[in-house]
């Protein structure tokens, strides 16, 4: 039996991927966190996303899992080093995706 994550990420930086695919239009979110002087920056690219909700200050977005990601308005934005994950992504893709950053959602 399978059941849904329900896990909650804050990212310190975010975007909104679309992957188009012979299969349909997915939206995604590609977060990042920064690292300290020990740990490096790390990112995680989020499954489907299903629903969103605006608050005040940051935008709540449920995936198809169940995972829960806070986005603050103010940390909108795509890192260095996420942007050169998406540039080799952009590089490796198969002919038939696309992927593109999405200013409004």
């Amino acid at each position: 039996f399978w059941s849904k994550t329900m896990t909650t990420y804050k990212p310190d930086k975010w975007v909104i991927i679309e992957v188009t695919t012979p299969d349909g239009i997915y939206k995604k979110i590609l977060a990042s966190w920064y690292g300290g002087f020990s740990n490096g920056d790390s990112w995680r690219l989020s499954s489907n996303i299903d629903n969103v909700t605006e608050e005040q200050h940051y935008y709540e977005f449920e995936t198809y899992t169940g995972s829960i990601y806070q986005c603050f308005k103010d940390n909108i934005g795509i890192s260095a080093y996420t942007q050169s994950i998406y540039n080799s992504w952009l590089q490796e893709k198969p002919d038939d995706v696309e992927l593109k950053i999405l200013e409004e959602f």
